[in-house]
C-alpha cells in the first residue's frame, strides 16, 4: 500500500502544485502510518468562556442538505457547544469526490473528519493509513465501540478505521399480489436459495411477462452467495482468492437463474429493454434482493403508482452462508488530524444520530426492542403501512443472521469488482465460458493487488 502512495505521489506532483496554492494545504506528504492521535479524546462541552475547537469535515453537499433539513447539524450544535463544525463540500461524481481526497489526503490536508461515502473509499483510505485508528481514542474516552455497533464495526487488518453512520442491508423484497394470484405463502425470512428458486419456478408467467425474480448485475449480485459466506476476496499470500470454488458456484447461480431456470431476465433482456432495480415496481416481478435504500423508491408514490402490496422478509441464505449483505455510509478521521479528541467527539455524536434524525437504518447494537420499532414506524409510514414496524425488525434487527460487507473490500478492490461485472457479463452472454472466466477474474486481480501493494 506504501508503494501505491508513491505511486500516487509522483502522478499528482504537478496537479498538487496548482491545488496546495489554491487550498493551503501542508507540506507533509504522507499520512502517518501508526495512525496513532496524539492526545486523549474529550466529551461534553467546553469549559466556560473557552473558544471552541474548529472541526473540519469533508463531506457531500447533497449529504449536507440532508443534514441541516433533518435538524442534525443544529441539535449538534446545541449538544457540542466546545465544538464549531467546519463541513468543506466535497462536490463532484463519486469518481472526482475520490481524485479530491487523493489529492488532499497525499498532500497532508489536516480536514479533521472525512466522509466515506462507500466501501470502495472505506477501503481504500483505511488499508492505506490515510485515517486514524479509533480504538484508543475510544478507550480513551471511556467509548464501547463493541456495545454501541456490535456486528455492524468494522475492521481493517484488526483496526476501527471509521464507523458507519447508516447501512443498507440487501433483503428480500416481495409482489404479495402474484403470490396470492399463484396462491404461494409469503416468503419467511431466511429461507434457502433453493427454496427462493423453487418459489421463482411457481411466480413465473411467461405469457403475462411475469418473472419470479429480478436481479441485478452490480459486482455483488455475481458473487452474492460467496460473500454470505465471508470467504474472503485475498489470500494470506498476497493474491486473490476467487478461484475459491464458492465465487464459482456463486456465478454459475446467476447464470441459472435466466439460463436454466428461466425465473429471471437474461443480462441481454436486461440491456435491450433497459431493466433497472426499479423495474420491480412495475408489478412484473415476484421477489428482489436488494439494498434497504429500495424503500426510498416504494414509498415514492408519485413515480411508481401501484394497484399491489409490499412485503419484506429476511434474505435467502445457505447453511453455510448465513448472512446479510450489508453497506453504509461512514466517516472516518483524518490521520493528520490536530484535534482528535474534539474530532471522535463530532464523530461519535454524528454516528450516533444521524440515521436516527434522517430516518434511515442505524447501525447501532445498544438499542432496545421498543426503540428500533419506534424508529422503524416512520418508514412504515412513508410506504403507507403495507410493510409494518414489526415486519421491518424482523426483516432487518431481528433475523437470526450475521452481517457481512455487500461488496469485496481490500487491495485493488474498486477494480476488482468491475472486472468480475466485465467478465460475467462475457460469461452470461455466452461468449465465454464459466472455467474461462473465472481463470481471467483470477489472473487479472492477481495483477491488480500486486500493483495496488
Amino acid at each position: 500500500m506504501r508503494r501505491m502512495k508513491k505511486a500516487l505521489l509522483v502522478l499528482l506532483t504537478a496537479t498538487l502544485t496548482i491545488a496546495l496554492s489554491a487550498c493551503g494545504g501542508n507540506a507533509s506528504s504522507q499520512p502517518d502510518a501508526s495512525n496513532k492521535p496524539s492526545s486523549s479524546p474529550a466529551g461534553g462541552n467546553s469549559s466556560e468562556g473557552a473558544a471552541p475547537v474548529n472541526i473540519k469535515f469533508f463531506v457531500s453537499p447533497e449529504t449536507i442538505n440532508t443534514l441541516q433539513d433533518a435538524g442534525v447539524l443544529a441539535k449538534f450544535e446545541q449538544e457540542n457547544k466546545n465544538i464549531k463544525l467546519d463541513l468543506v463540500p466535497l462536490s463532484g461524481e463519486v469518481a472526482d469526490k475520490g481524485k479530491k481526497l487523493d489529492i488532499s489526503l497525499i498532500s497532508g490536508d489536516d480536514t479533521d473528519l472525512v466522509q466515506l461515502e462507500n466501501s470502495n473509499f472505506q477501503s481504500k483510505y483505511a488499508s492505506g493509513g490515510f485515517l486514524m485508528h479509533l480504538d484508543e481514542l475510544a478507550k480513551e474516552n471511556n467509548y464501547d465501540l463493541e456495545k454501541k455497533f456490535g456486528k455492524h464495526l468494522v475492521k481493517t487488518n484488526g483496526n476501527v478505521d471509521y464507523l458507519l453512520t447508516d447501512i443498507s442491508m440487501n433483503v428480500l423484497y416481495f409482489n404479495k399480489k402474484l403470490f396470492d394470484d399463484a396462491k404461494i405463502p409469503y416468503p419467511a425470512g431466511g429461507m434457502s436459495w433453493e427454496q427462493y428458486v423453487d418459489t421463482a419456478k411457481q411466480l413465473t408467467n411467461p405469457k403475462q411477462g411475469i418473472y419470479g425474480v429480478l436481479t441485478q448485475k452490480w459486482d455483488y449480485d455475481f458473487y452474492m452467495l460467496a460473500q454470505q459466506k465471508n470467504i474472503s476476496a485475498y489470500k494470506e499470500d498476497g493474491t486473490s482468492n476467487l478461484d475459491d470454488p464458492a465465487f464459482k458456484d456463486a456465478m454459475k447461480f446467476y447464470y441459472d437463474l435466466s439460463k436454466v431456470y428461466k425465473v429471471q431476465p437474461s443480462i441481454v433482456e436486461m440491456d435491450s429493454k433497459q431493466i433497472t432495480w426499479d423495474s420491480f415496481m412495475s408489478g412484473k416481478y415476484g421477489m428482489q434482493v436488494i439494498g434497504s435504500w429500495f424503500l426510498n423508491t416504494a414509498a415514492d408514490y408519485k413515480s411508481y403508482p401501484r394497484d399491489w402490496t409490499l412485503g419484506i422478509a429476511a434474505p435467502p441464505v445457505s447453511p453455510d452462508g448465513k448472512n446479510v449483505l450489508t453497506a453504509g455510509g461512514a466517516i472516518g478521521i483524518n490521520a493528520k488530524s490536530k484535534h482528535p479528541k474534539e474530532a471522535f467527539q463530532a464523530l461519535s455524536w454524528l454516528v450516533e444520530n444521524i440515521a436516527i434524525m434522517t430516518n434511515v437504518l442505524t447501525p447501532r447494537t445498544d438499542l432496545s426492542q421498543e426503540e428500533y420499532k419506534s424508529l422503524l414506524q416512520g418508514i412504515s409510514d412513508s410506504v403507507k403501512g403495507e410493510i409494518s414496524a414489526d415486519d421491518l425488525y424482523k426483516a432487518f434487527y431481528d433475523n437470526g443472521l450475521g452481517t457481512v460487507s455487500e461488496k469485496i473490500s481490500g487491495p485493488g478492490a474498486a477494480q476488482i469488482n468491475d472486472l468480475i461485472v466485465k467478465e460475467s457479463e462475457k460469461y452470461n452472454n455466452d461468449s465465454q465460458s464459466l472455467d474461462d472466466t473465472m481463470k481471467v477474474i483470477k489472473e487479472q486481480a492477481d495483477k491488480i493487488i500486486s500493483s495496488a501493494k
